[in-house]
């Protein structure tokens, strides 16, 4: 939406010559009131970002199960396979790798469905893109611990005089 200012909810007609495009802020009609939303978009274009944000959510969690399939077996091979300081880093490095791919399709998704949220409201649609919890991100060889085995790692832990305030035992 050319020369929309949301702090002034009216259209500049006069947009700063110094500007270059490619610095200007597009604004989406998901990131507008209801009210600005009708009144500043074209007809349609709320549809057709509702459409491109079904697809995204779609792509990154089918993209983020791929990736962590391949952190499982990563982590398989890596177990049986790989020996030595020299491949053991080369192989943590490309587990880093798909962690960070992980982490990338899990924020692509979360932003797609608060989009949809913004666009649709709440609905059937919500049965099959869930809210993504932060437990729910792990590969298919890990499990979460229990918080009885967390508290036995801690008790270790205390026997043994280490000290670790604020680590995550996951990790």
């Amino acid at each position: 939406m050319p020369r929309f200012d949301p702090k002034s909810s009216v259209t500049s007609s006069n947009p700063s010559p110094s500007a270059h495009i490619e610095d200007a802020k597009l604004y989406m009609p998901s990131e507008l009131s209801e009210t600005y939303c009708c009144k500043y978009c074209p007809g349609g274009l709320a549809a057709m970002e509702d459409q491109l944000h079904h697809v995204e959510a779609s792509d990154s969690l089918e993209n983020l199960r791929h990736e962590l399939c391949t952190h499982s077996f990563t982590n398989c091979f890596k177990i049986t396979n790989v020996t030595g300081q020299i491949r053991s880093t080369c192989a943590q490095e490309t587990q880093h790798r798909i962690d960070d791919k992980v982490r990338a399709a899990e924020l692509q998704y979360r932003r797609a469905r608060d989009a949809l949220l913004k666009l649709r409201g709440h609905g059937a649609w919500e049965d099959s893109l869930r809210i993504l919890e932060q437990l729910d991100v792990h590969a298919l060889n890990e499990r979460e611990l229990t918080a009885q085995e967390q508290e036995d790692i801690r008790c270790v832990w205390e026997r043994n005089g280490v000290v670790m305030e604020g680590v995550d035992i996951h990790s």
